[in-house]
């Protein structure tokens, strides 16, 4: 089993383990103290990659990319510019960040919007699973 350590979206450290990740007891997560990402950048994310609508798969990942390409106060584009201005948040930042913004952070419109950046667009990588899951941009600077 790998043990890999993030500071912010950068690896800092990987480390082998015997056995399996079922063998071990502690949960390691991030740290609750950790404050919320400054904007690395006050600019504009780029613009949304070019993708012709026939070429997503699914209605709702189609309709979010639509939303995202169309009016940059949508959700999708307004989560879009979020994790472009700090380059990496975690799921637990995303979801307060969701908050103080009046969405409901485990809705199928921030899912939609997190599914449509990693798969559509290519912008995002999702690193790690529930509140510990890191969202890094690797789209365009």
């Amino acid at each position: 089993m790998k043990l890999v350590i993030y500071e912010g979206a950068e690896q800092v450290e990987r480390i082998n383990l015997p056995g399996e990740v079922g063998d071990y007891d502690i949960i390691i997560h991030s740290d609750d103290r950790t404050q919320f990402p400054k904007k690395k950048t006050k600019a504009e994310p780029p613009e949304v990659p070019k993708i012709h609508l026939e070429n997503i798969e699914k209605q709702n990942n189609r309709e979010g990319y639509r939303r995202m390409r169309d009016n940059p106060e949508s959700q999708p584009a307004e989560i879009r510019q979020a994790v472009f201005q700090r380059e990496y948040l975690t799921r637990k930042q995303l979801d307060e960040w969701a908050k103080e913004n009046g969405y409901s952070p485990r809705s199928g419109g921030v899912q939609t919007a997190l599914i449509v950046l990693e798969t559509v667009t290519e912008e995002i990588q999702r690193v790690g699973s529930d509140d510990d899951q890191r969202i890094i941009w690797i789209g365009e600077r």
